[in-house]
């Protein structure tokens, strides 16, 4: 089923609901946090009340894929795409607040909500512009990354950390503009970002290898290697172990206060995993490139459920 967003029952393990209505298929994405009944595809989104799966708001106006969602503060929400610009959203009456698009520069690939209340957005032009969502401008324009951003995180003392295809790290104070850090390692393109309770920051690189990064002394902790190829997603989990997931179709569980690997690999079959979750219950999901969700107990590698339905990422 193409283009459909579906909805599991995890006690079954059948669907719920079958959302259907986008004209163009992409990968569900939220930055920033999920922001419950909001869907995104192709160039538009689509908002489900949750009790009867009907469609209450279909959001459009992106002429290119949407990359990135994030949850702002007053039940607003944040689309950043392709064609370049970010829109801002009433979720509950799906009105569009503001269009940002003054200096995005080209395809806006990830979104950050900092903690004073401004958007940050991370663009191919290697780029971060950190925006007033009240007058829809840019306030800060930062970063000297030589390639695209792919990823953005807000670090624990709420400096804002961005990952590039240059094979870089910047460590930035969005409130004075001033560049604390630059973390450079001969890894290959930096895909993901996640921050450890520690506050160290964890990367995932184009070569397979996770990194952890110590801020605070500027160096690496330990290299984490055992994936064949590209990292395409990191999640830490409700215990402290931290998750990766590669295009080699295989999740590992790493002990960041060991540096070490924690359990062995869960071979997912042919498929390479497009996205990592952790639900409050303990349990990982996954999803996979040939449009299943695989939720597990990740420690004793027991699969609970296969959702299927969709049939591509």
């Amino acid at each position: 089923m193409k283009n459909t967003i579906i909805v599991w029952n995890l006690a079954t393990g059948e669907p719920d609901a079958i959302l259907r209505g986008h004209t163009l298929g992409q990968r569900l994405d939220g930055a920033g946090g999920w922001h419950p009944g909001i869907g995104v595809a192709g160039h538009e989104y689509q908002t489900v009340e949750l009790a009867t799966w009907d469609v209450l708001h279909t959001l459009e106006g992106h002429t290119n894929c949407v990359a990135a969602l994030a949850a702002l503060p007053g039940g607003r929400l944040a689309s950043a795409s392709y064609d370049g610009t970010i829109r801002v959203w009433n979720a509950a009456t799906g009105r569009l607040d503001i269009i940002l698009k003054g200096a995005v520069g080209r395809w806006v690939c990830d979104l950050a909500l900092l903690r004073d209340g401004r958007l940050a957005s991370g663009s191919l032009d290697g780029r971060v512009r950190v925006w007033d969502l009240v007058r829809g401008q840019v306030e800060v324009t930062i970063g000297s990354h030589t390639a695209g951003i792919n990823a953005l995180a807000v670090v624990t003392d709420g400096r804002l950390a961005s990952g590039s295809s240059d094979s870089t790290i910047e460590l930035w104070n969005a409130s004075d503009e001033q560049l604390h850090a630059t973390f450079s390692e001969d890894t290959g393109e930096i895909n993901a970002l996640a921050v450890l309770p520690d506050g160290r920051v964890a990367s995932g690189s184009s070569n397979g290898t996770v990194t952890l990064w110590n801020i605070a002394s500027r160096s690496v902790e330990a290299t984490l290697k055992g994936h064949t190829t590209s990292i395409s997603a990191l999640a830490m989990l409700p215990d402290g172990k931290l998750a990766s997931g590669s295009m080699d179709t295989t999740v590992k569980l790493w002990d960041p206060s060991k540096g070490q690997l924690d359990t062995a690999s869960c071979a997912l079959s042919r498929s390479w995993v497009s996205a990592l979750g952790a639900r409050s219950d303990g349990r990982m999901a996954s999803g996979l490139s040939d449009g299943s969700i695989r939720l597990s107990s990740p420690h004793d590698d027991q699969v609970d459920e296969m959702l299927r339905g969709h049939s591509n990422w």
